[in-house]
């Protein structure tokens, strides 16, 4: 059944990276993680981004614990509804989803994606592909609402998709790839668009080159016509075009920033957008290694084509199988 719950396009990563790194106490560390996710939800975000391979779903279920107690509990008296909690990891089997909703705390994940599924293992071949996304898809119940794939690029998707319609299996609800004002990644959003898959725009600021984005006269001439800082119109012109953001940041005056930038999302016209792709840098594929990895992957896959056999393994040294290159 359709999944009618309005994701939102604003929220808060928890892959906390440097600024946690900086802390050497691992007990503290977790600690700025649980009033990261605290302080984001009293400000007003209702999206939270999950990893199992970030190392603090612990301390994320504690501040969701503490999140959905009654006010006169010391919490924030918000319910499990209001919440969209997105889950990425490579490990999908039930026992797994089980485990990340006990840590949580809670009884549902509204988005369980395969983390990093930019692999020969996965893409290899069809058989792989198929019998992965039928058990991925086979977790679609209560406890997983819907599921969707990461750092997947148009010759990633184009094979998900043709599995998906093959055998008549729900596609991806959504994508979460690196896209930001140097590497907008317009094609992969363009085939999500045209394939009804919502996009997530991790670095939505640009990781480690934010600051070509954020100093960048264009964008600090439009912030300033609109009354705006940079960091809000370069994620306004995500969400403008429909793409989802998910920033992070450990200080509260950068997540009010960042939300702030609800505001604005209508004021990034067409004429905005056109300024605003100028900041692109023509050959710069992507910011973050991961996202490096996951587009040359696609560019280079080599496509194995076999009858899919959905309850056995193939052994591709055996199979019969024409090999090609991904355009």
């Amino acid at each position: 059944m359709p999944y009618n719950k309005v994701f939102p396009l604003m929220g808060v990563g928890t892959f906390i990276g440097v600024e946690a790194d900086r802390i050497e106490n691992v007990a503290q560390r977790m600690a700025a993680v649980k009033n990261t996710v605290l302080k984001a939800l009293e400000l007003g975000y209702r999206h939270i981004d999950l990893a199992l391979s970030y190392g603090n779903l612990p301390a994320i279920g504690a501040a969701l614990q503490q999140a959905m107690k009654p006010k006169a509990e010391s919490g924030l008296g918000i319910s499990r509804d209001e919440l969209w909690l997105t889950m990425k990891s490579d490990q999908y089997k039930p026992e797994n989803i089980q485990s990340y909703l006990d840590t949580l705390g809670v009884e549902y994940i509204d988005t369980f994606m395969l983390h990093h599924p930019y692999t020969d293992h996965i893409f290899g071949s069809e058989q792989q592909l198929t019998n992965t996304w039928v058990a991925v898809t086979s977790l679609l119940g209560d406890k997983v609402k819907t599921v969707g794939v990461s750092n997947c690029y148009p010759g990633h998707l184009s094979r998900l998709v043709a599995v998906c319609d093959k055998h008549q299996l729900p596609k991806p609800f959504s994508n979460e790839v690196e896209s930001n004002l140097l590497c907008p990644n317009d094609a992969t959003i363009k085939f999500c668009r045209d394939n009804g898959i919502q996009v997530i725009a991790y670095s939505p600021l640009g990781y480690n080159m934010s600051s070509m984005i954020l100093e960048s006269e264009t964008l600090v001439t439009i912030a300033d016509s609109m009354d705006a800082t940079p960091t809000q119109v370069a994620l306004a012109w995500h969400m403008a075009r429909g793409v989802a953001v998910i920033p992070k940041s450990i200080h509260t005056a950068r997540l009010h920033e960042n939300l702030a930038a609800l505001t604005y999302v209508g004021d990034i016209d067409i004429n905005k957008q056109g300024q605003l792709s100028t900041i692109a840098i023509d050959g710069m594929d992507a910011v973050t290694e991961t996202a490096a990895a996951a587009k040359a992957h696609a560019e280079s896959l080599v496509w194995v084509v076999a009858e899919p056999e959905l309850d056995s393994e193939v052994d591709d040294e055996n199979a019969q199988a024409t090999r090609f290159k991904c355009g």
